[in-house]
């Protein structure tokens, strides 16, 4: 069996939500025991339009359509008071792997092991996201509008990160990477004396909607 191709990308700069990069998320209700991290970004900043543009033309090398393909790049959600998940106005870029990512910091050097087991990566650092897309297919049972179950196929791009770029360090409770030094500036491991076509952006809850025609844009 042919092994299936890797794009790989940097994209960001993101705001980190739900960080588990220097320890695997292995508590609670949707623990998975990965390594993982979502990037939060507005849908008009720099970082949105270069992860659609990577995203439409790994579609096009992966001979995808850009509609219903479900995607890594969603809208962002989140629960009112009546617990109704709703969207917040901003994108989330989600990744994930099994194993450990290499952190550098903003100059582009990566961060010692020993260093990271202090550094506690929290929600609200910002820094670019480095790793590669694989595409796949599974099929999954949905209740159609008669109340009946059927499968479906569902073809959709994944994001396997290998490599995170800190800008920004908010501090909270694998495979190599190759970033230069930030043009914006940032953190610096050293210098925190502290030890201590149409595309198909859904909404990060959803799995089935169908999506409207945005004249060539991101369906956002």
């Amino acid at each position: 069996m042919a092994k299936k191709p890797r794009i790989q990308a940097t994209v960001g700069p993101f705001v980190f939500a739900y960080p588990h990069l220097t320890s695997p998320d292995s508590e609670g209700q949707y623990a998975d025991n990965k390594y993982k991290v979502d990037g939060i970004c507005d849908p008009a900043s720099p970082a949105a339009k270069s992860a659609e543009a990577v995203i439409k033309d790994t579609l096009k090398q992966f001979g995808l359509s850009a509609k219903g393909t479900q995607l890594p790049l969603k809208k962002e959600t989140a629960k009112n008071d009546k617990g109704k998940r709703e969207p917040t106005g901003k994108l989330m870029f989600r990744t994930n792997s099994q194993y450990a990512p290499t952190i550098c910091d903003a100059a582009g050097t990566p961060i010692p092991e020993k260093a990271l087991k202090k550094l506690k990566i929290g929600a609200g650092s910002e820094g670019l996201l480095q790793g590669f897309f694989t595409d796949y297919t599974r099929t999954e049972k949905i209740r159609n509008a008669d109340g009946e179950v059927e499968e479906v196929e569902t073809v959709g791009l994944k994001f396997t990160l290998t490599g995170v770029q800190l800008i920004k360090l908010v501090k909270g409770g694998g495979q190599g990477a190759n970033f230069s030094a930030y043009d914006g500036g940032g953190f610096t491991y050293g210098s925190d004396e502290d030890d201590d076509d149409d595309l198909n952006i859904d909404a990060d809850d959803s799995t089935d909607e169908e999506d409207t025609d945005d004249n060539g844009g991101l369906d956002i």
